[in-house]
């Protein structure tokens, strides 16, 4: 089975395919999570339509720009979507794309209306790797901005980035051969991990604050394993804290 990040990608990326070739596609979250409603009749949030987005950017399948002035506009383009396709036809989920087209939606409305996928979902990272840049590039991206970040202002955002810090911290410390290689350093990364995760949580916190914290462990473990999940996962989290800039 599919992961359930995939699984809920996979069904907006089938339901967006099967638009009229007419009809304009979403542009804003919002309008993406009104059109997953209305197609599968399911309580979307916020937090987990965010999460689509970010899948969906791993698999080539949108861009989505930070405007001034618009906020965060996504550009869906059909040619891609269509390369999106054959992409995850090779990754392995030609069956759920076959079984759960939209005109025969019923697998997804089905899993969907499993309390426990929901749950798994908010815990389950990007099946795909957000970020393709360099490390030290990646890394510089970061500036030591000294920006207030209010969480009632990025809560889907944060959500997002608190799963990814559990799950990350969850293969950590599950992973016999990843605390074997780390030794010593493990209790220290989970230390800072959950110290990031208590911080993200307040009401307000600096940007700085956060990214000193947190940076030099994640830069780390993007390095030691670079050909990992672990050193994905980290890249993805150093991908968040650019998005909070």
């Amino acid at each position: 089975m599919s992961s359930p990040t995939a699984y809920v990608a996979i069904a907006a990326v089938s339901a967006l395919r099967a638009l009229n070739s007419f009809t304009d596609l979403p542009s804003s979250k919002r309008d993406l999570l009104a059109f997953l409603n209305s197609t599968y009749s399911q309580k979307f949030e916020d937090h987990q339509i965010e999460k689509v987005i970010r899948q969906l950017q791993a698999w080539d399948c949108v861009t989505v720009i930070d405007d001034k002035y618009a906020g965060q506009v996504i550009q869906f383009y059909r040619s891609t979507l269509d390369k999106s396709i054959g992409r995850l036809r090779e990754l392995g989920h030609e069956d759920l794309l076959e079984g759960a087209a939209i005109s025969r939606g019923t697998l997804f409305l089905k899993v969907f209306e499993n309390k426990s996928f929901w749950e798994d979902f908010d815990n389950d990272p990007i099946s795909q790797p957000l970020v393709t840049e360099e490390i030290t590039d990646l890394v510089s991206h970061v500036p030591a901005s000294d920006r207030i970040v209010l969480r009632s202002d990025n809560q889907p955002e944060l959500d997002v980035l608190h799963a990814d810090i559990g799950a990350l911290s969850n293969e950590i410390c599950t992973n016999n051969e990843v605390s074997v290689e780390l030794g010593d350093e493990k209790d220290l990364i989970q230390g800072e991990l959950k110290a990031a995760d208590t911080l993200i949580s307040q009401p307000i916190f600096r940007l700085s604050r956060l990214t000193n914290l947190i940076l030099p462990a994640l830069r780390y473990l993007a390095e030691k394993f670079a050909s990992g999940a672990i050193g994905e996962m980290a890249k993805r989290i150093i991908g968040a804290l650019i998005g909070l800039t």
